[in-house]
């Protein structure tokens, strides 16, 4: 038991609020919230970001990736819709040292998305790494908290040193799609002592936001260089195709 608790509650994950006596893990409230913020069908068969027509089978985005040279990502998966309540939740993750909220948002990816990641069989999980400057700022990656919190619940190796980020890239939030991608393109890279973990490897990628997939698209070309047979990517939130 806590000896603070009286004094200093558990505060809800995604509001910031204490909690009552009732409510376990997250308030009444964001419980609604994110239960309303769910993915569901209809989805991007791709990446997993809910389309408007059930006829649809691709988002625009993945639509055109799989047009392009950029297509490495066999399938993806996201737990929510990137609401106004979680860029909040997912800010406070990122950038406000609240990283304790990483056990809260794995076990939620579990209960509604195991199925479907332990499906791929992946042979460890791979977070999308922080340029070392900006991990120094921080003091920790939330998407590699994240992977050890799921890893460790599913019985999943974590990989933290098999890809890496050369470049401290500008922020992606006012870029296009071409311009996001030309702002990744050779941000990352597999050490050269790491290759021998990824021939012919399946692999998860753990990222926290999905936005276009710029990112993980660069960091799964250079998996697919290095040998990895199938990849594939996990996210706590992800846009809307509409």
């Amino acid at each position: 038991m806590n000896p603070f608790g009286f004094l200093f509650p558990p505060a809800c994950p995604i509001c910031g609020t204490g909690l009552k006596k009732t409510e376990k893990k997250v308030c009444l409230s964001c419980r609604r919230k994110l239960s309303e913020a769910r993915v569901t069908e209809p989805a991007c068969a791709r990446c997993g970001k809910p389309l408007e027509e059930i006829e649809t089978e691709y988002c625009v985005d993945c639509e055109k990736k799989r047009r392009g040279k950029y297509d490495f990502l066999r399938q993806g998966t996201a737990l929510w819709v990137y609401t106004d309540s979680l860029k909040e939740a997912m800010a406070s993750f990122k950038y406000e040292g609240c990283y304790e909220n990483a056990a809260f948002f794995a076990e939620e990816f579990i209960r509604f998305r195991k199925e479907k990641l332990l499906a791929w069989k992946p042979d460890f999980l791979i977070p999308v790494p922080l340029h070392r400057h900006r991990r120094w700022f921080r003091g920790y990656n939330q998407a590699e908290i994240l992977a050890e919190e799921i890893g460790k619940r599913l019985h999943l190796p974590v990989e933290t040193d098999v890809l890496c980020r050369s470049l401290d890239t500008s922020p992606q939030k006012q870029l296009d799609d071409k311009a996001r991608y030309r702002n990744m393109s050779s941000a990352f890279y597999v050490p050269e002592s790491a290759g021998y973990k990824l021939n012919g490897k399946r692999v998860v990628l753990i990222d926290d936001i999905y936005t276009t997939g710029s990112t993980l698209e660069a960091c799964a070309g250079e998996l697919k260089k290095a040998g990895v047979s199938e990849i594939y990517s996990a996210c706590l939130c992800i846009g809307r195709d509409y």
